[in-house]
C-alpha cells in the first residue's frame, strides 16, 4: 500500500482473498469512517480495526467470522454493521455493549438465539436482521425495543 492522505474516509478492500485485515489501516486513524472488507476469507477480525475509533459503518459480510472482538466496544461511533454470511452461531457479545449501533445486520449465519432484555439498551437500534439463521424462537420482548423500525427475524421471500 501506498502512504495514506490523512483525510482518507473510505476504504473499500471487497471482493479480494484477505485472509487478515491490513494492519496500515491504523495510519487511517484520525480520518477513517467507513470500511468494506466484505467478501473476503477473513476468519478473525483483528484488533487493528478497534483502534480506528472514528469508524461509523463496517461491512464484514461474506467472511468466516465466528466472533468479534471485545475491544470492538471502543468504537463509539459506529452505526452500522454488517455481519451476513459469517459462520456466526450467536449474537456477538459486543454488540450488546455498542449503544451507538443502529443497523445490525446479522442474516445467514447459525446464529441461535438473541437477548432481547440486552437489546433493549441498544437504544438507537432501529434495524436488526437475523433472518435465516438458526433462531428456534422470537422472543416477545423483542417488542420492547422501542427503537427497532425494522426488524428482519425469519428469512424472507425471495
Amino acid at each position: 500500500m501506498a502512504n495514506f492522505d490523512q483525510s482518507v474516509t473510505t476504504v473499500n478492500f471487497s471482493k479480494n482473498q484477505l485472509t487478515t485485515i491490513p494492519t496500515r489501516l491504523v495510519e487511517l486513524i484520525p480520518s477513517l469512517s467507513d470500511i468494506n472488507l466484505g467478501f473476503n476469507r477473513l476468519t478473525c477480525c483483528g484488533p487493528d480495526v478497534c483502534k480506528l475509533l472514528q469508524l461509523m459503518h463496517i461491512d464484514l459480510g461474506n467472511n468466516q467470522l465466528r466472533d468479534l472482538p471485545s475491544e470492538m466496544k471502543n468504537l463509539t461511533k459506529l452505526c452500522s454493521i454488517i455481519l451476513n454470511y459469517n459462520r456466526f452461531n450467536s449474537f456477538p457479545e459486543v454488540l450488546y455493549q455498542m449503544v451507538s449501533l443502529e443497523t445490525v445486520l446479522l442474516c445467514n449465519n447459525q446464529v441461535n438465539e438473541v437477548d432481547p432484555h440486552r437489546l433493549i439498551k441498544l437504544v438507537h437500534l432501529s434495524t436488526l436482521d437475523l433472518s435465516n439463521n438458526d433462531l428456534l424462537n422470537i422472543p416477545p420482548e423483542l417488542g420492547l425495543c422501542a427503537s427497532l423500525r425494522y426488524g428482519a427475524l425469519v428469512c424472507p421471500l425471495p
